[in-house]
């Protein structure tokens, strides 16, 4: 009795004392550097310039990259669920290291497919497993309460990373844009580094063809009878798939406005301030507008700045791109504690990875048709119609949602 009262009062001790946890550290390690922290500014023009290739290639080079991952991540997942998540992490994150290196290197078209598809197994390894990885620990432990706040955390330490590599990478693109690629790689390889450490208590299983479709049968199944997990598949991926595509056509449309390489680093160094700023107050911006209320902002954040960046293209639509940065700073943080609410330990990352994968088909279709169509009708046009349309569908879907989840907030 007095050890059950001993081990009590630890415990409420530590409540406040998260962050100082060996496990949360070297999670929050990972988040902070698993994304290249340079070259965000450039990419895309980094493709072009140093691979040599045109708009609607790098689309469609991504959409195949996108399909890759819709066809792996359940997979990925199931095998981070049946062998354990910390393996398929830390071998995700090496091959996100090896991605930013081939990258690096490139000196044509093919070199750049060859790194996506590296990109493309690693992204999958790792998606859906990390989050996974971090919620059954803290459950483990008594503080999953306290999930938002650490994935939020992690995320805003990358992103004020990238606002200020941001800077950088609009001097060094000046100088040698190959250079921002090249001082990327340490950080990622850091990161493989430190999750390489974290403690997985979780008993993992021996791998099995059986035991691996299993797990996918129960995911999927538990997917599909999920209304509330059907829904926020699909509104993760409305918003995260227009999230990409505007992404991808950020660098085209400062172009289009006369914007510098210099320019290009200021408004992403901006952008990013925004999203570190979203992402760190995550949790009492979930506090103030509740759960629908966030769901919303995040909806508005992203389809209104991109009509209007269609409609008037100029050097101060540009800048529009912050309201976005407000919905990726929470969004994966917001959608990934509701999904780890609705799963059990046994499928979690499973069930996460099945959220990427439905994202990635749509990316699959969506990312050739946009760079087609920019090709055929215009970039500014192409955002009109994506930013309206995402409206539309947003709001159909918001109001679903108070039938799904019972206006519960």
């Amino acid at each position: 009795m007095a050890g059950e009262k001993t081990k009590e009062a630890d415990v409420e001790s530590n409540k406040s004392d998260i962050f100082q946890d060996q496990n949360v550290k070297n999670f929050v390690l990972y988040k902070t550097f698993i994304e290249p922290l340079f070259w965000g500014a450039v990419l895309i023009s980094y493709c072009q310039v140093i691979a040599g290739m045109d708009l609607p290639q790098v689309f469609l080079m991504e959409s195949v990259a996108c399909g890759l991952v819709a066809s792996l991540d359940v997979v990925a997942g199931a095998l981070a669920d049946v062998i354990g998540r910390r393996k398929t992490v830390v071998l995700g994150s090496f091959l996100r290291g090896f991605d930013v290196l081939i990258f690096a290197i490139a000196t044509c078209p093919w070199m750049a497919w060859a790194a996506d598809f590296v990109w493309a197994v690693g992204f999958s390894l790792m998606s859906g497993a990390d989050s996974a990885l971090l919620y059954d620990y803290l459950k483990e432990i008594g503080r999953e309460d306290e999930y938002l706040k650490i994935q939020g955390k992690g995320e805003s330490q990358r992103l004020i990373l990238t606002a200020f590599g941001s800077i950088l990478a609009g001097i060094l693109a000046d100088i040698n844009m190959r250079l921002t690629a090249m001082v990327s790689i340490p950080g990622v390889f850091f990161a493989c580094y430190a999750i390489s450490r974290f403690k997985e208590s979780r008993p993992s299983q021996k791998f099995s063809v059986k035991s691996q479709i299993d797990v996918i049968k129960g995911g999927l199944s538990h997917v599909w009878r999920s209304s509330k997990i059907c829904w926020l598949i699909i509104f993760f991926a409305l918003l995260s798939v227009v999230s990409k595509i505007w992404f991808f056509s950020y660098n085209p449309y400062f172009e289009l406005a006369h914007l510098s390489y210099t320019e290009f680093g200021v408004i992403f160094f901006l952008l990013n301030i925004v999203a570190w700023f979203s992402s760190s107050h995550v949790a009492d911006i979930k506090k103030f507008f509740g759960r629908f209320g966030t769901l919303a902002l995040m909806l508005n954040a992203i389809a209104i700045p991109i009509t209007i960046m269609g409609f008037f293209v100029c050097r101060a639509s540009s800048y529009l791109v912050m309201f976005q940065n407000i919905s990726r700073g929470m969004l994966n943080p917001v959608i990934g504690e509701m999904v780890n609410e609705e799963a059990s330990s046994e499928i979690r990352a499973t069930v996460l990875s099945a959220k990427s994968s439905f994202s990635n088909i749509i990316n699959l279709v969506l990312f050739p048709m946009f760079g087609y169509a920019t090709a055929a009708f215009g970039l500014a046009v192409c955002l009109q119609f994506v930013g309206i349309c995402t409206f539309v569908f947003g709001l159909l879907a918001l109001c679903v949602y108070k039938q799904v989840f019972s206006h519960k907030s």
